[in-house]
This record gives C-alpha cells, structure tokens and sequence, in this order.
C-alpha cells in the first residue's frame, strides 16, 4: 500500500469510529476498517461496555460477508492500538492474530497502562507486520476525552459559553432566553450527546431551571446516531456549595442525577449527593471536584455555567477546550459578563489560541485552548507540581482492614478501617493507595473511609476478591512536604501475579512472585517493583518470577505477614522500565 492508500483507509476507519462517540464511554470510540486486494471486506466501531470492540465488529462483518477466511492476508486499519488484556471481553489483540491478518495500520498508540505499547509488541511478535501513526493528528482529537484520562487520570473538559458579539451572557436582569440562535442551539444538543458528564453551578439552576437533557427532536444527528445517543444519555451534574437546589428542579428529574455540595444534605433518589471541600472562600474547591473525576470514568466534561463558575475554571486553568457561540447581537455594559475574574494586570489575562471558527446559522462557533502560560510567569493550578496528582513513594504507612462492602451491578463501595494511619490531613477527595490501587476518598467516617471502585479497576487488580476482614497496605498520596523515598509510584496497577514461594530465613524472608508474561521484560535485578503498594528491589529474576528478600520490618509493617503461597498480589512495575522501552521503539523507527 501507498502512504495515500494508507490514508484513505484509515479515514474509513476514522469514519467508523465517529459513529461511536455517543455510546463507548468509558472505552475509546475506535473505528476498524478490513482491506483486502484493496478493497474494504468489513468495518466496525466500538459497542457499548461490555460488547464487542471496532476489531471484533470489522471480523464479524468481513466474514458475515465474505466467509471465515475472509480475513487472512488482511490489513486491518484500527485507530487505537488494539488492546491486549481480558476485560469485559477478550483481546482484539488475540482476535487479530487469530484471524490471519497480515498488517495492522494504527493511528495512535494506548496510553492505557494496561496496553501502553503491548498491543503492538504482541502484533510483532506474531509476524504481523505494524505501522503507526497514519491519521494520529485527527484520531488524538476524535479521542481526546479517554487519552487525557489515560494520560493525565480524568477527561477533557469543554466549557461551552453562548455569548453576544460585546461578550455579554444575559440582561442584568437574567433574562438569556435566547442569546444564540436555533441552529447554534441544536450545535449543543450535539456537543451534549458527544459528552459523558455535563455539570452546571446552581446559579444556573436557579435562573433557568435547566434540564441539560439531550432532546431527539431537535439532535442534528442521523437515525443511527441519534438511535445511538439516546441509548447514553449524558450523566448530570450540578455543583452546589451551599445546598440550594430545590428537590423538584428539572435538572434533577428523569435520569440520575449527582449534586456537588459542600454542605451535609440528603436528596431523594435518583439524585446522588456528594459532599467535597470548601475553599477559602467557602465555594466548592474545584481541585477537590478534579480530584474526584479522577475516581470515575468520564471521557469527555461538558460544563455549561454562568459567569462565575466559567471564570473560576479559566482562571484556575482547568479548562481544555473552550467553545463559544457568539451571536451578532449588542447587549449594552449592563449586561452580565462572559466570566467573572478578578485580573488587575494584562499579564494575568487567560490567553487562548484559536482552533476553529464556523459559521453556524447567524452566529459564530469559535473553538480555543487555554494557552500554558510561559515559565516566568505563575503557571495556572492545573500545572503545579503535584497539584491534584496522585503519586506515592510505596513507603507502607499502615496495615487497614476491609470493613464493608457494597455491592453495585458492576462496581463496588469499600470502607477500610485504616488502623494507625494519620487521617487527620486526609480530606475527601484525596486519595489513598489501597494495595498498591489508587482510590480516592468519598466519604470519611471518622475510623477509616469509603471509597468507589470501579468496574475497570475490579478486573485489573485483586480488590475484586478482597472478603471483609481481609487487609490492605495503606498509604496516603505524595504531597509537596512528603519526605522521599522508596521510588514515584502512580498506583496504577500494571498486573496481578501470585506468590510462588515463601522461605523464611534466619533473619528475613524471601518470597517468590510469579508476574503475567507481559510484564517478564520490564523486571530487572535489582531494579524497583511494587508489590501491593511495596516499594521492594528485585533480588533475582527467572523469565517472569522474580525473588524479592523481605526484611523483618517490612514483614511485619505490611501485608506480607498474611500471604500465602498461591495469594493474589497487585503488581506496578517502574515506571522508568516503561520510558526506556518508549524510547527504545523510536530509536528502531527512526533506524528503519
């Protein structure tokens, strides 16, 4: 194939995927194309959680249409690179591979930790021939929701403003009904359908009664899409510090809905209540709200707020996309502003660069990304060191116990009791590695706390067979005053092993572990592992177990003390292992 064949198939591919974008989150919408002879034999597009994936549904249609082996000698245009772990359903690596396909073509790589490269290594391994990066610009826009999650550990967050042409919202007296017009507004009922979360302030609630819904008769989609977007509607949020969203709002009708309060309130259902920081100037602490996405699984944030929750984000620079209708209309220096910040110098403004202007009906639909501001400057809160992040040292704090357990349809609500772990500086939404798996804290009862666990995270670790009573290793996440040691660890857990072998020694243990085969290459002697959220070195490695030598403390500060041989543990390995072997496969490339 030509580089312009190449092209033009993964723009098929492309295509495929788009139509996935209402449906697949918490999963990417990926789009498969199937090229044989030069013609596309099958295409297919991500289902929604829990079904099958854009390389299943390209096999299936191929072979629905062509017969079984209708796939062998194949190219598969994909994308994302294809994921090599057991999830809600197997591996599309595994399916590729059974299939007989010759060529994989990849838009962007996973940054996934449970792929992060093993896609395209198991592909090679196997005699299949890869290439990527044919459409990555397009594709990591298409998929910039669940990349700045895998990324960065929550999604892209869109504030959408409709504005007149003087930067105005609304008359002073509140009146906005409508600024925009009818084709700009049907524009948001798309943006809506594309977005997992939108959230609001209460200010808003109060002055529209808004419903944030996403409507079908006014969706600019076609019957499959918008067949599609109604399957998902959109999860809505409202942001509320002092607990003034009457019960009956509109917002909080219909679909579940979830209120953001500082306050202690209780709502009836479907409506969930979570209770989050106050800042110092009492308002929600809209790090404290970051923190908590960076529990769940929405890719893309839509927030459609008035002017002081939209100026509280762009000033505290956590804004990633701004979108802003602005309609020809003049509504006089009254009027209320676009954002309300308080700036008292030019160099303090929020400086965006433009990434699209459309025309839609009358007005203007403008597209910007907040700029990252230059280094002698004070960079926004979302780029401090450590601001919101989430990052140990795999220095064991405390041994906790796992008190209860509420079971969900596919999720899980834990409450370990932390034993002798400082919670006094622990507020809710920090987060604790529970067993080397970052949670973070939803409710705090005072001898321990609770903490959402997701299905994603119930098949990548072991919390899913953890029993009341069962006991964890604990510690709190790095902070700016934390003393260093150890080795930076994310509690994104790369693996689950087994041990193997416990032998006790005069003075210390030495203990067996035998990792999953993916993992075998980033383990070196006397390199760093984490076990459980244990910071350990590797004393001897054998193919994909390795020994680790447990000294007295650690045994008796930890977890070890509990294993058995044959005892599930959580598995992160270092993350240094992880850089050298990116930079090893662009060392290759470039030498091909």
């Amino acid at each position: 194939m030509t580089p312009e064949q190449d092209r033009a198939f993964m723009e098929r591919a492309i295509t495929a995927g788009r139509r996935a974008r209402y449906w697949s989150a918490p999963n990417p919408p990926v789009g498969c194309a199937l090229v044989r002879d030069g013609i596309v034999i099958g295409e297919g597009f991500t289902q929604p959680v829990g079904e099958a994936h854009a390389e299943v549904m390209a096999l299936t249609a191929a072979r629905e249409a062509n017969g079984m082996n209708a796939c062998r000698g194949a190219t598969a245009y994909v994308t994302l690179e294809p994921c090599s772990h057991q999830g809600h359903t197997g591996p599309c690596l595994s399916a590729l591979i059974d299939a007989g396909v010759e060529r994989v073509v990849v838009a962007v790589e996973d940054p996934n930790p449970e792929v992060a490269g093993r896609g395209l290594s198991g592909l090679r391994e196997a005699g299949i021939a890869v290439d990527v990066g044919t459409g990555a610009e397009e594709v990591e826009q298409d998929l910039a929701g669940f990349l700045l999650r895998m990324r960065r550990g929550y999604g892209r967050i869109t504030l959408k403003i409709a504005a007149a042409l003087d930067g105005r919202t609304a008359m002073a007296s509140g009146e906005s009904q409508w600024i925009s017009s009818e084709p700009a507004r049907q524009d948001v009922q798309r943006l809506r359908a594309e977005s997992d979360l939108i959230v609001t302030g209460v200010g808003t609630v109060l002055a529209d009664d808004c419903r944030l819904t996403v409507r079908s008769d006014v969706l600019p989609l076609s019957d499959g899409d918008k067949a599609r977007a109604l399957a998902r509607p959109p999860v809505r949020m409202v942001l509320d510090s002092r607990g003034k969203t009457p019960t009956d709002a509109r917002v909080l009708q219909g679909e579940p809905a979830i209120l953001m309060t500082t306050s202690v309130l209780a709502h009836p259902p479907p409506t969930t209540v979570h209770q989050i920081p106050a800042n110092t100037e009492g308002r929600i602490d809209l790090g404290q709200w970051i923190a908590w996405l960076r529990s769940q699984t929405y890719n893309e944030i839509l927030v459609e707020a008035g002017p002081t929750l939209a100026g509280a984000l762009l000033k505290e620079g956590w804004v990633d996309r701004l979108i802003l209708y602005q309609s020809p209309k003049l509504l006089g220096d009254t009027a209320r502003p676009l954002a309300v910040m308080a700036l008292h110098e030019l160099s303090d403004a929020v400086e965006l660069a433009f990434t699209e202007v459309t025309r839609i009906g009358p007005d203007l639909r403008i597209m910007a990304t907040p700029r990252l501001r230059g280094c002698d400057q004070k960079p926004p809160t979302r780029w401090i060191c450590l601001s919101g992040a989430k990052v140990f040292t795999g220095l064991i704090q405390a041994v906790g116990r796992i008190a209860q357990i509420e079971k969900g349809e596919q999720d899980i609500r834990l409450r370990i009791e932390t034993g002798k772990l400082p919670l006094a500086d622990v507020a809710l939404g920090d987060s604790i590695a529970t067993s080397g798996v970052c949670l973070t804290v939803t409710e705090l009862p005072g001898d321990g706390y609770w903490a959402d666990v997701s299905p994603e995270t119930l098949s990548l670790t072991t919390l899913g067979t953890k029993g009341i009573g069962d006991t964890v290793n604990l510690e709190t996440s790095l902070t700016l005053n934390t003393p260093l040691g150890g080795h930076l660890v994310s509690g994104h857990v790369d693996g689950v092993g087994q041990i193997e072998e416990i032998i006790e020694d005069a003075r210390f243990w030495r203990v067996k572990v035998a990792a999953p085969e993916n993992l075998a290459r980033y383990i070196a002697m006397k390199g760093s592992i984490c076990v459980d959220g244990t910071s350990l070195t590797v004393n001897q490695v054998n193919g994909a177990t390795f020994e680790l030598t447990i000294i007295p403390q650690t045994w008796e500060e930890t977890v070890f003390s509990h294993y058995e041989v044959g005892s599930p543990v959580n598995l992160e390995v270092d993350v240094i292992a992880r850089y050298l072997e990116r930079l090893s496969q662009f060392d290759q490339r470039d030498g091909e």
